[in-house]
C-alpha cells in the first residue's frame, strides 16, 4: 500500500501556507466577524453623558400628566334603589280582554319603568324640584350651605355672584342686587336660594343655564340598571356636583 503515509497536519490540502488551494483564501472567504450594534456597556456611557436630556423629557412628562389630572372635574356618584309593587288586577275569567292579556305577556314592566325614568319629562321634574339650572363658574363645586333653589320659569340665562358676609349674604346679576340674612331665602332675577349659613369661601358665582340643557345633562348623568329575575331597579346619578 504504497499510498498510504502517516497523517502530517502541515502538508494538509489548501491549508498549508504554501498550497494554491482553497484554503490559501480561506481568510478572505470567511472573514472575522465585526460588531455592528453597540454594547450595553455603550448605552450606559451615553446615559451618563446626555442624563440631563432624559431627565428633562422624565420631568415634563410628570408635568403635563399632573396637569391634565388636576385640570380634570371631580365627579360624585349618588345611588338608590327602589322596587316596583305589582298591582296589576288578578287575571279572571272573562274579566281581562284577551288583547291585554297578551300586551302584559310580551312586555317587561320592569323595562317599561325604566324608560320613564330615563325620559325627559322625569328630567324636567327634577330639574324643576332641585333647582338644577344653576351652574358653578369656574368649575368650583357648589357650596353645601345653599339650599331650597327655586327658579322660574322665565328666568334668564345669566350669571349671578354671591359674596358671603358676616352677616348677610349679597347677590349680583349685573345691574341688579340683593341681600338677605343667613337662613332667609334671597332672590334676583327670577332665582331664589337660601344660604343656611357663612359657607369657608368668600364669594361663589354661578351661572343659570336653560332648561333643556339642564334636563339633558340630568338625563346623562342617570343610570338605572335592573337586578336580575327581580323587581329591583338600581339608580345612580354620576356628576360634577
Amino acid at each position: 500500500m504504497p499510498d498510504i503515509v502517516p497523517y502530517d497536519p502541515e502538508k494538509r490540502v489548501g491549508l498549508g501556507p504554501a498550497s494554491n488551494g482553497v484554503g490559501a483564501n480561506y481568510a478572505d472567504a470567511f472573514p472575522e466577524p465585526v460588531a455592528s450594534s453597540k454594547n450595553v456597556r455603550d448605552y450606559i456611557a451615553i446615559l451618563r453623558r446626555q442624563w440631563w436630556i432624559f431627565l428633562g423629557i422624565a420631568l415634563l412628562a410628570t408635568a403635563v400628566t399632573v396637569y391634565r389630572v388636576n385640570k380634570l372635574p371631580t365627579l360624585y356618584r349618588a345611588g338608590s334603589t327602589i322596587r316596583l309593587a305589582d298591582r296589576r288586577e288578578a287575571v279572571v275569567s272573562g274579566d281581562v280582554p284577551q288583547q291585554r292579556m297578551s300586551i302584559g305577556r310580551e312586555t317587561d314592566p320592569l323595562a317599561s319603568q325604566i324608560q320613564l325614568l330615563m325620559s325627559r319629562a322625569v328630567a324636567l321634574q327634577a330639574v324643576e324640584l332641585k333647582g338644577l339650572r344653576l351652574k358653578p363658574l369656574a368649575g368650583d363645586s357648589f357650596p353645601t350651605e345653599i339650599d331650597s333653589v327655586k327658579i322660574s320659569p322665565k328666568a334668564l340665562s345669566d350669571s349671578i355672584k354671591l359674596v358671603f358676609g358676616p352677616e348677610n349674604v349679597v347677590a349680583t346679576s349685573g345691574a341688579s342686587q340683593a341681600e338677605a340674612p343667613y337662613g332667609m331665602p334671597v332672590s334676583i332675577n327670577g332665582v331664589t336660594l337660601t344660604v343656611e349659613k357663612r359657607p369657608p369661601a368668600q364669594e361663589f358665582a354661578f351661572r343659570v343655564i336653560p332648561v333643556e340643557a339642564a334636563a339633558g345633562e340630568a338625563v346623562g348623568g342617570l343610570q338605572a340598571q335592573p337586578r336580575l329575575k327581580t323587581d329591583i331597579i338600581d339608580l345612580a346619578y354620576v356628576g360634577t356636583d
